[in-house]
């Protein structure tokens, strides 16, 4: 009897192994992705945690003044974006606003200064043959004074030389809207020549190729379009920015802004407004603008004034 028990309690056990043996699993695999997500957009370079931007001015009530910026897009996506203005304490008698309208310097040490960019595109995936196969223009608007053409710049770079391609645009006459193709800049009708530098300015002109100039005068193949001989040199190498730069110097007192660029096979579209509080921005869009600051003559106190930038609900 007592060995009947025993072996009783042993095919129990037994039974109790087989049952903790075929539990009901969760599930059949599993994967972990670890993600850095970078901030889409970037106000002066700068993300979220560099916040606020910090600046001071001194002026009297009646003045005002701009201060320069810039926005960055680092997503593949268009992104919708919309200024908003607080002041404290309550800044009535103050006026903030937001323009790409640009007056052109008469020092042509200001060509080189980043504050020429109008509009710019980072790409780094197009060789210029491909890149000079797609649209590649722009359309300003004069607003007044006209004088001479933004010129149209990309970076090259075959992996050890990093070249500025420039297109020298020509003076104009006409206030209102002009656009310009690279290849107009090429053929001498919008421009002068289209040069290969170092960096920018024509001292820095490159000659290992040709001459460095891709133009009317002088042409470099009489057999072959401009633009084509450009190709033949340069198009494998890898277009890693364009942008329309306003060309300052003999350009001085020239008033306008950009309302669209067409590069890489995206279009870039810019408010064709005196001021602006909402604008959207292309994948690898560089987009220069001013915040201007307006004080009523009867007021007088330290205000802090505050521009916040946010996607558009």
């Amino acid at each position: 009897m007592q060995r009947k028990k025993m072996l009783i309690a042993v095919l129990a056990m037994v039974l109790l192994v087989g049952v903790v043996s075929a539990a009901v699993i969760n599930y059949f695999g599993q994967v972990k992705m670890t993600a850095t997500v970078n901030q889409a957009i970037l106000l002066d370079g700068k993300s979220y945690g560099d916040m606020p931007i910090l600046e001071t001015a001194n002026v009297a009530g009646g003045e005002s003044f701009c201060r320069y910026h810039w926005l960055t897009s680092q997503t593949s996506v268009p992104v919708a974006v919309k200024f908003y203005t607080d002041c404290y304490p309550d800044g009535t008698g103050i006026t903030v606003t937001y323009t790409t309208t640009i007056t052109e310097s008469s020092s042509y040490a200001d060509y080189y200064d980043n504050k020429r960019i109008m509009v710019l595109k980072n790409i780094g995936d197009m060789t210029v043959s491909e890149f000079l196969g797609l649209p590649l223009e722009y359309t300003v608007n004069v607003i007044s004074n006209p004088l001479y053409a933004p010129n149209i710049c990309f970076w090259i770079t075959d992996g050890t030389h990093t070249y500025v391609v420039e297109a020298w645009g020509k003076d104009w006459v006409g206030t209102g809207l002009h656009t310009v193709t690279i290849q107009q800049f090429f053929d001498g009708t919008k421009g002068y020549e289209v040069t290969v530098d170092t960096t920018y300015g024509q001292a820095n002109r490159i000659s290992n190729v040709h001459p460095g100039t891709y133009g009317p005068w002088p042409v470099q193949t009489p057999e072959i379009p401009e633009i084509d001989d450009f190709k033949n040199d340069y198009g494998t190498w890898t277009v890693l920015s364009a942008q329309v730069r306003a060309q300052a110097g003999a350009a001085g007192g020239q008033v306008l802004r950009p309302v669209q660029f067409k590069a890489a096979g995206e279009t870039i579209d810019i408010p064709d407004l005196e001021f602006f509080d909402t604008v959207t921005l292309q994948a690898g869009e560089v987009l220069p603008f001013y915040i201007c600051y307006k004080f009523d003559l009867l007021i007088a106190g330290t205000y802090d004034i505050y521009t916040t930038i946010k996607p558009v609900p």
